[in-house]
């Protein structure tokens, strides 16, 4: 299981990042929203914001936001699914400041969770 880890903490990062970017498909099937606006995704507020409605600023405002969110949910899931690796005589690090995979199998670093 430990070495899952890192795979696991990949794919949810990525598929997350993802999921705010959803647009196309949507847009595809919906046309832009859907009856009533049902199904507008937070990316196609953006794009009709700056393309129908022509507020560019706004548009560029919304954006600077939802890469905020993308960075504090990317962050959180890091911090919460980061692999840890206690180094003897230190206190523990992460196994990327490990100088290389050899130093995390020796006894270097040991006690990793």
């Amino acid at each position: 299981m430990p070495l899952l880890r890192p795979t696991t903490l990949y794919l949810l990062v990525i598929y997350t990042i993802l999921a705010f970017q959803l647009f196309e498909r949507v847009y595809i099937m919906t046309n832009g929203g859907g009856p009533n606006n049902a199904t507008i995704t937070i990316v196609q507020l953006i794009y009709s914001t700056a393309f129908q409605f022509g507020r560019y600023g706004l548009a560029s405002a919304m954006a600077v936001v939802l890469f905020g969110m993308a960075l504090v949910v990317a962050v959180v899931q890091f911090r919460s699914l980061a692999v840890r690796c206690r180094v003897l005589g230190s206190a523990s690090r992460s196994i990327s400041s490990c100088s290389s995979r050899a130093d995390f199998r020796s006894s270097r670093c040991t006690g990793c969770s």
